[in-house]
């Protein structure tokens, strides 16, 4: 389900498990919070999916906010 660079979506039995792969500490940047909302509108619509699990590819679920990418890209508004 779709092509993305920092996050992997598989469905099996209506369960959706939203892998994210942005080593080594899963920060979230500006694309990979684009992708993420991506995935979940897809998801959100498809009936295929009944239940979303987040995961991890590496040790780390997710340092939190990537501020390398400045704060400034943080602040979309999610509708």
């Amino acid at each position: 389900m779709g092509d993305y660079q920092f996050i992997s979506v598989q469905i099996e039995e209506h369960v959706a498990v939203v892998t994210l792969d942005n080593p080594p500490y899963n920060f979230i940047n500006i694309d990979m919070l684009q992708e993420l909302l991506a995935a979940m509108r897809l998801l959100d619509d498809s009936d295929a999916c009944r239940v979303i699990v987040i995961a991890s590819a590496s040790k780390v679920f997710c340092a939190g906010a990537d501020y390398a990418w400045g704060c400034a890209d943080f602040q979309v508004r999610i509708e």
